[in-house]
């Protein structure tokens, strides 16, 4: 899978993504916000590119590579997880890339992607509460809030992409998009 944006390519994840995103899930700020909040093991990140790799070669539902087009470099992750019942929609950013709009371009094109291409339904997207710039990302994206609650003394928002709604991409913003399928 190739999606070229302005200024991001997104991409299916390669094994040899797999030193640069374990560089990123050491980052305690990038995993705050994730499980236990701990810095990810070089043996989880390899596992978790492998594991997209694997899920993408079975359906093509997977978490993609995001690199900037300058210097393709990988810069995180955006796309979808099949979950019993639902498809996750997520990203995870080097926190050195925060606060560009990379997330929400990235996320935009990967929506398209799985609406046109992958004809996914019953997409959604999560986030803590007090993490303001996914929430911010995610509702720009037009999902809509279907479920708060609290989750180990925090608050845990769920939202889902509905059909008939209308979102912030727009079919015209969204063809702007340049991208094909390998």
């Amino acid at each position: 899978m190739l999606i070229e944006t302005t200024r991001l390519i997104v991409r299916s994840f390669e094994t040899a993504d797999i030193p640069a995103y374990t560089e990123i899930v050491a980052d305690l700020d990038v995993v705050r916000f994730l499980g236990d909040g701990q810095p990810h093991s070089p043996e989880t990140a390899a596992a978790y590119v492998r594991d997209c790799i694997a899920r993408e070669a079975t359906n093509g539902i997977s978490r993609y590579g995001v690199h900037l087009k300058e210097s393709d470099q990988l810069i995180g992750f955006c796309g979808f997880k099949e979950v019993p019942g639902y498809i996750d929609f997520g990203w995870r950013y080097d926190s050195r890339y925060w606060r560009k709009g990379y997330g929400t371009e990235a996320g935009e094109a990967v929506l398209r992607h799985g609406l046109c291409t992958l004809h996914l339904t019953g997409i959604t997207a999560t986030s803590y509460e007090d993490n303001v710039a996914s929430v911010r990302i995610i509702e720009k994206l037009g999902f809509v809030l279907i479920d708060r609650r609290d989750l180990n003394g925090r608050t845990f928002l769920r939202y889902e992409l509905r059909q008939g709604v209308s979102h912030s991409h727009t079919k015209a913003e969204l063809s702007k998009f340049r991208w094909t399928d390998s």
